[in-house]
């Protein structure tokens, strides 16, 4: 007896590569995830760091950071940090515009002066979505507080001398 020749593919067949093309789209949303992760930090440690050289620049300048020791923002709104001044952050903006030629955005950013430890002074504080705040040329980390995938970060920046 002649078995006849089958057209097509069984279920089983079906099954393993509906399973096998799930897991290779399972592996590369999650990779994409981490690369669009690594790619946001990026861009606002560079934001961040165009802030800690148009603040360095005034600083040595003028001999001081500008402000009033208030909390401000450094977009000029009082939206980044609880506690921000509106007033006093246009104002530390418009004393940057001479040493900046753009304001990156960058949310949840403070400038303020204060004490952090044993640390008294200028410190930048922020906000990112990693596992431990980054290195910032030109600042020490003051401290970090990790919550979930976010991490709250305060630099401390150099005393103008």
């Amino acid at each position: 007896m002649k078995w006849a020749k089958q057209k097509g593919f069984t279920i089983v067949e079906l099954l393993i590569v509906i399973v096998v093309i799930g897991i290779l789209a399972a592996i590369t949303i999650v990779a994409f995830n981490g690369v669009q992760q690594r790619a946001q930090t990026a861009t606002k440690v560079e934001a961040l760091a165009s802030y800690v050289k148009g603040l360095g620049l005034h600083a040595v300048q003028n001999g001081t950071y500008p402000g009033s020791q208030a909390t401000v923002c450094l977009d000029g709104t009082s939206t980044c940090w609880a506690g921000a001044n509106a007033a006093q952050s246009q104002n530390t903006k418009t004393a940057l515009m001479p040493f900046m030629t753009t304001f990156p955005d960058f949310s949840n950013m403070a400038f303020a002066y204060g004490t952090q430890g044993s640390f008294t002074g200028w410190y930048i504080a922020f906000i990112v979505t990693a596992s431990t705040c980054p290195g910032i040329g030109g600042t020490v980390l003051l401290n970090q507080t990790i919550s979930g995938s976010t991490v709250t970060c305060r630099i401390g920046l150099a005393s103008p001398s």
